[in-house]
């Protein structure tokens, strides 16, 4: 029996599968109310048989589905481990204290832009824009909601902030990857980052103090007395208690690896809510695995705390695993490959070059729905074509940060938008609008590269490619 010939899916099969997916998405999530998983499903299906019919057997489908999820497995674990330690910073007290002081000190003349600043502080620490979301994000939430600014707004500069910091910290996963893509040293690819990220930053910043000043009008100060009494009633509130997060940055500065730094966060707390909350060994599992269920004598505070739980994540989970394996069957039948060669046909100009890599990289978030594989495979597309127009690659690493890292958490069906959504409790696109770092940073690199004010650094002779 002879083996049949491999045909790869090609460009239009490609995008006839993406116009697939997006219609299918868009009906799921904005017609009938419901999620991206059986949209990612279909598709899976109708690209597997596909492939099969042109050649590919599903052994070799199944080993790149199964390659592609195992990227994914550290991100998952660490999404089942916030869950843990979301449930155990409220069970301890630590959220409510954050809350408790934060309504008590941050004024709502500048509530907005102070969240941004501090979350891109802390994001830039300790290098994880998702443990910024899940910990100090979540609390900025909820003092938002408390003051009654929209959550979208809010939502927005916690985002806005936390992928600041996964942009351009030393420590973060994404800046190491982007760099390491690109074959570049990584300090000279975050150096090369801020010529971009700056004017992101500025203009986020400034919006953010305009949005603060348009809201302290709506500032409800009866109903911040009544949340920080129903609090103060209902848990020890105490500096001690913001130890875990003391803890949780210490870590990260000192560079110690993500999932036994989350676990340490999380038994601390759980040790805190026995010492100062007095929660039962039964009471504290019952929250570590279904969630925090708070039970004040204010309903909009039980809300708020009633939140986390290792079994909160898994609709998360469920949505990456979905996702992944449709990046394993677009990779195992040549689907990327001919999208890739597509895009790489029409940049020809270094500043072409540089704005597709910026665009591919959204587009791979979309496509793909994994920051990490749109981070990569921007770098691997478009390497040899950057020697070749002798463009130096800390271009090529920092286009792919402004596309790919940034505009992850954009996308409900992206690992980083399905992150955000479970832990904030809002879709991307709702929060989109607000997220003003993560927008503007893929326009201004873009605008900045077309105009080539971006600066646009080439090789002065062959021997330094």
């Amino acid at each position: 029996m002879t083996n049949k010939t491999k045909t790869p899916v090609n460009l239009w099969e490609s995008l006839l599968i993406i116009a697939f997916l997006a219609i299918t998405l868009f009906l799921s999530i904005a017609k009938y109310d419901s999620d991206a998983r059986i949209p990612v499903i279909a598709a899976i299906i109708l690209l597997s048989l596909l492939a099969v019919k042109k050649g590919f057997t599903w052994a070799e489908i199944q080993h790149s589905i199964v390659e592609t999820i195992k990227e994914s497995l550290p991100a998952l674990i660490i999404l089942m481990i916030i869950g843990l330690l979301i449930a155990s910073w409220i069970a301890s007290g630590t959220v409510p204290t954050m809350i408790f002081y934060g309504l008590k000190i941050l004024s709502p003349k500048i509530f907005l832009a102070a969240g941004f600043v501090l979350c891109s502080i802390i994001s830039t620490a300790i290098g994880s824009s998702w443990t910024t979301v899940g910990t100090i994000g979540i609390v900025f939430v909820a003092i938002g909601q408390s003051m009654g600014i929209p959550l979208p707004v809010t939502a927005g500069a916690v985002i806005s902030g936390a992928y600041v910091g996964d942009k351009i910290s030393p420590v973060s996963d994404t800046t190491n990857v982007a760099a390491a893509a690109a074959n570049v040293n990584l300090f000279v690819h975050i150096r090369h980052m801020l010529k971009t990220t700056w004017i992101a930053y500025s203009i986020t910043l400034i919006a953010f103090l305009a949005l603060s000043m348009k809201y302290q009008a709506t500032v409800d100060y009866e109903k911040i007395s009544e949340i920080t009494n129903a609090i103060n009633n209902s848990f020890t509130i105490s500096p001690i208690l913001l130890l875990p997060p003391a803890l949780l940055i210490y870590l990260s500065i000192k560079k110690k690896p993500a999932i036994p730094t989350l676990i340490f966060g999380t038994a601390l707390g759980c040790v805190l809510a026995v010492i100062y909350q007095h929660t039962g060994v039964k009471e504290l599992f019952s929250a570590l695995c279904g969630g925090y269920v708070a039970t004040t004598q204010n309903g909009f505070v039980n809300e708020l705390l009633s939140r986390g739980g290792i079994d909160s994540m898994m609709w998360t989970v469920s949505l990456i695993f979905c996702t992944m394996s449709f990046g394993g069957v677009a990779r195992a039948s040549g689907m990327l490959k001919s999208l890739s060669d597509a895009v790489l046909k029409i940049s020809q100009k270094a500043s072409s070059i540089v704005a597709s890599s910026v665009l591919t990289g959204v587009a791979f978030n979309f496509l793909l729905s994994d920051q990490y594989l749109s981070v990569i495979l921007t770098g691997n597309m478009y390497r040899d074509i950057y020697k070749e127009k002798r463009i130096k690659l800390e271009n090529l690493s920092r286009a792919s940060e402004d596309g790919g890292t940034v505009t992850s958490c954009l996308v409900p069906w992206n690992t980083c938008g399905a992150f955000c959504m479970g832990v904030l409790g809002i879709s991307p696109f709702v929060y989109l609008p607000y997220a003003f770092f993560n927008i503007l940073t893929v326009v201004v690199a873009v605008a900045l590269a077309k105009t080539r004010a971006s600066s646009i650094t080439y090789y002065d002779d062959a021997k330094e490619k």
